[in-house]
């Protein structure tokens, strides 16, 4: 089967397909000859999902990862806004002895 010609199989229809077959009630051959789907192709797609099953049950720390994430960049962002003040007031605002105690905006 040429590239062209390769069907696409939505994430939902491989899950239908993979479930079917691990289900005893229809032998995989009556699944493959019926899709049009080689063995091969639904052993791969059974071993992602047990793969991927494995995430599911994995450590179940992501949410309160994200809110440290989100905590995290509140504060840097904070920080930052606090940083711009003190570099604007140094040069915006501030009486310089170079310039004879002047703010600079009043010099140039």
């Amino acid at each position: 089967m040429s590239i062209e010609n390769r069907r696409i199989w939505t994430p939902k229809k491989k899950l239908k397909i993979v479930l079917e077959s691990l289900s005893s009630e229809k032998s995989l051959s009556e699944i493959c000859r019926r899709e049009g789907l080689s063995p091969n192709l639904i052993y791969q797609w059974r071993k992602q999902l047990l793969e991927s099953a494995q995430a599911v049950f994995g450590k179940k720390t992501h949410g309160a990862e994200d809110r440290q994430t989100a905590r995290l960049t509140a504060d840097n962002q904070r920080m930052r806004r606090v940083i711009d003040g003190i570099i604007d007031h140094y040069n915006h605002c501030r009486l310089h002895s170079a310039l004879n105690y002047l703010q600079p905006a009043a010099s140039y």
